[in-house]
């Protein structure tokens, strides 16, 4: 199963190395946000999952199979944004199933239901920009890192094997009507590795 590691915060639009000293193969997810209807730029070396627009915030989710080099990475456009780290993550697709889109205006936010994969972590991203705080996550969820910049960004992710079948993951927010982008994705675990554990001697 997908490991957390650490995560990093940042007002700004430099994505920094997470914490829990990561290492060559482990990947890692970013939320970049702003308020102000700004396109997001891919930082070099990392892809494009999803852009979500919503008035004027504008969220955007990347993924990235670190090398080990490369740190810090520029997301041009984004005025705040949160990083997580993980291991034991396929490093082909790095999400059996993802989506995202305006989560809401009442005071329960989120995006649409995905199949969480048998055994896969839920993860999830929400950003506002009235800079009003989230809290209260469905699925026993856990935040990883929440930063207020010009809009509000925050990650979250169950770190469990999820029960499969159609999960999201909802968020309460502080206040409101307002609009609110959200995201949520199911984090693709790495193959296994063969079987070594038995000793089959020569005659």
């Amino acid at each position: 199963m997908a490991t957390y590691v650490g995560q990093s915060n940042s007002a700004s639009n430099s994505i920094a190395i997470p914490s829990g000293s990561p290492v060559a193969g482990h990947t890692f997810f970013a939320v970049c946000a702003n308020g102000s209807w700004s396109a997001i730029s891919t930082p070099s070396g990392w892809s494009l999952v999803r852009t979500v627009t919503v008035g004027s915030i504008v969220m955007a989710i990347f993924r990235l199979n670190y090398n080990g080099s490369g740190a810090p990475w520029t997301a041009t456009g984004a005025t705040s944004n949160v990083c997580t780290a993980w291991a034991g993550v396929d490093q082909t697709t790095n999400l059996s199933a993802e989506t995202g889109g305006n989560g809401g205006y009442g005071s329960t936010v989120g995006a649409s239901a995905i199949t969480n994969g048998a055994g896969e972590v839920l993860i999830a991203a929400f950003a506002n920009n009235f800079n009003f705080a989230y809290s209260a996550f469905s699925n026993s969820a856990t935040q990883r890192g929440q930063v207020t910049s010009g809009a509000r960004a925050t990650m979250v992710d169950t770190n469990v094997a999820g029960p499969g079948g159609s999960q999201t993951i909802t968020a309460t927010i502080a206040s409101a009507w307002f609009g609110n982008a959200a995201w949520v994705g199911s984090i693709k675990n790495a193959a296994a590795g063969p079987n070594t554990s038995q000793f089959f001697p020569f005659f």
